[in-house]
């Protein structure tokens, strides 16, 4: 499981959503808040990691704003989100975001092969190329 959640990295973030987050207080807990929802939620899914790199993508193609201040939120939002779409039941509890992303991705929560491949694909080339090194983030 710790393979999947260290996809989720500032560097795969910023390469998913060509943007450039840097490593700061507010993008530090990212990683350890999602550490506790895998570990605090048995029914969540690894593969979700994927989703909410996409649902983040396509959250900010809809001309929303993606800053220091939100993404920890927004990350949050996007992985409980995906997780009730995997999973195809209820999940307690909301992200703090998740009426306004739905809103901004037009409740479309689904996938397609190729895009999950796609983003898959740069995730894990990303994360390969950075396990060798002293810190990922």
């Amino acid at each position: 499981m710790n393979y999947y959640i260290n996809m989720l990295t500032i560097s795969n973030i910023n390469n998913i959503l060509d943007f450039s987050f840097k490593d700061d207080k507010n993008t530090r807990g990212i990683y350890k808040m999602i550490l506790n929802l895998f570990e605090d939620n048995d029914i969540f899914e690894s593969d979700s990691i994927i989703l909410t790199l996409i649902y983040l993508r396509r959250y900010k193609n809809s001309n929303s704003v993606i800053d220091n201040k939100n993404i920890k939120d927004l990350i949050e939002t996007c992985l409980i989100l995906s997780n009730k779409f995997m999973c195809d039941f209820e999940i307690s509890g909301r992200g703090p975001l998740e009426q306004q992303v739905l809103n901004k991705i037009n409740w479309n929560l689904y996938v397609d092969n190729d895009e999950f491949e796609n983003v898959k694909n740069i995730t894990n080339s990303n994360f390969i190329k950075c396990k060798n090194t002293v810190r990922c983030y």
